[in-house]
């Protein structure tokens, strides 16, 4: 069969427009892939988490609260947030970073206005990938800087209690997406004449705060009771009150244990 040169070329010009459309469609499909990648797609504002839901890669903790988290009576300068991140830098082989913001001698109050009014403390909290807190020994026990009245320590536990819901609230307002870990009290006045009793007021209390720490789904309460409930002493430091340096290592381990 002849075909007129009119309509051959017609046919040649046909396919010669379909065959640069599809190589146009194929150039714009390669270039999307080589400058979006799906293997490499991360939603907008989230980083990739490994298995325990950390970063991939280095770690900031951000340590909050009075004596205990600062570190007082360890005599390797660690406190618990030191041991801390020697076992997650150890165990998850990560760099692992570190504000303490820890004071000897706050209170919940005290910790409650520097969240409010500090924009550095509240910028790292924001930031921190791990948040610790230790928070109510020094409402309770004065740092143990008087004498030990149970009944005394008993009329400060709704105040006490007030000031640390409003601390973990403003956490959480600052930071739901990162573990924060309460750290529960020990009893240091074991060996005392009231020594029952003041345990009986820190099992009243840590009951409290886990009460309210489970009302956040990121937020972790962290037992230390039992870790000095034997021996107890033998953990503490010469002040009788703060941990020395094995005290803050049980700690420390817990909270890593937590982070699981």
């Amino acid at each position: 069969m002849i075909v007129s040169i009119p309509r051959f070329w017609k046919i040649v010009l046909g396919i010669g427009l379909i065959a640069t459309l599809l190589l146009g469609i194929g150039l714009t499909l390669s270039m999307r892939d080589i400058m979006y990648p799906k293997g490499n797609e991360i939603s907008k504002g989230e980083e990739k988490k490994d298995t325990n839901g950390l970063p991939e890669k280095n770690l900031q903790i951000v340590a909050l609260g009075d004596s205990l988290t600062r570190g007082t009576g360890d005599e390797t300068g660690k406190g618990y947030v030191g041991w801390l991140k020697e076992e997650l830098t150890t165990g998850l082989k990560k760099d692992v970073y570190v504000l303490n913001h820890g004071i000897n001698g706050y209170g919940s109050e005290n910790i409650l206005n520097d969240l409010k009014t500090k924009e550095d403390i509240r910028n790292s909290i924001q930031k921190g990938d791990i948040i610790v807190l230790s928070i109510g020994a020094n409402d309770l026990f004065h740092a143990g800087q008087e004498e030990i009245n149970p009944e005394v320590i008993r009329n400060r536990f709704s105040v006490a209690e007030g000031s640390m819901v409003k601390v973990l609230d403003t956490l959480h307002s600052l930071n739901n997406r990162s573990p924060i870990l309460c750290m529960g009290l020990y009893n240091p006045f074991s060996d005392l004449s009231v020594g029952k009793e003041t345990g009986a007021l820190v099992k009243e209390w840590n009951n409290r705060v886990m009460q309210v720490v489970t009302k956040y789904p990121k937020m972790v309460y962290v037992p230390t009771e039992d870790l000095f409930s034997i021996q107890g002493t033998k953990y503490l430091s010469s002040d009788h009150y703060h941990p020395n340096a094995e005290g803050y290592k049980r700690i420390g381990v817990r909270m890593a244990q937590v982070l699981e």
